[in-house]
């Protein structure tokens, strides 16, 4: 039975260092820490244990599904990361989270990750990060992340109901400690989101 509710999204966040350690963390098990040990980066090493500490503690269990996208029976959650901002998206329907830091990119980069309708948008001022974490939180909702070229995959509009692969969805996006984050559910229903600091 899932326990969230329909008009809410929740998402709880927290900030990493590269010196973060696990010891203390009742919710870490020793199978996060042996996976967390393949990434060479201590920051990446970090950014796993804190994505697989907030996986455990609001989520608790989960599977997998055939398209490789965790699950749970309690609710759909999903978790991205950027310079040591970890967040946990929890939903009542399948859901994408994305958060990237707001930084200047070259045009190149633009043109190549952006649909046509998208760098249109972005020439006119829109932060690139704002048009990419509608993008990336898209796919993830969907279940298959970049599948094809992303510049064949249109987010548009950022804030509101759009329709990708013939499923609909509604995305919001909020700031948040100097980046954008962009939650996507599946529907068409509008939702809030429920923003919480989780300090380690």
């Amino acid at each position: 039975m899932k326990e969230y509710v329909q008009d809410i999204v929740h998402v709880y966040y927290t900030s990493v260092g590269a010196d973060f350690a696990a010891d203390g963390l009742g919710y870490i098990t020793p199978e996060d820490i042996a996976s967390a040990a393949r990434y060479v980066q201590a920051s990446d090493r970090a950014l796993h244990l804190v994505s697989a500490y907030l996986k455990r503690k609001y989520v608790g269990r989960w599977t997998v599904d055939e398209r490789g996208k965790p699950q749970s029976e309690r609710a759909y959650f999903n978790v991205s990361h950027t310079d040591g901002l970890v967040c946990l998206a929890l939903a009542d329907q399948a859901v994408g989270v994305d958060v990237e830091v707001v930084r200047p990119v070259e045009d190149d980069l633009a043109r190549y990750a952006l649909s046509e309708p998208e760098y249109a948008t972005w020439l006119a001022g829109t932060p690139f990060a704002t048009l990419w974490t509608a993008k990336e939180s898209l796919v993830k909702a969907h279940g298959t992340g970049l599948c094809c070229h992303p510049g064949k995959i249109d987010a548009l509009p950022v804030e509101g109901a759009k329709i990708y692969l013939g499923e609909v969805y509604y995305s919001r996006s909020v700031q948040l400690n100097g980046c954008v984050l962009c939650v996507t559910r599946r529907g068409a229903a509008p939702f809030s989101i429920d923003l919480v600091c989780d300090v380690l």
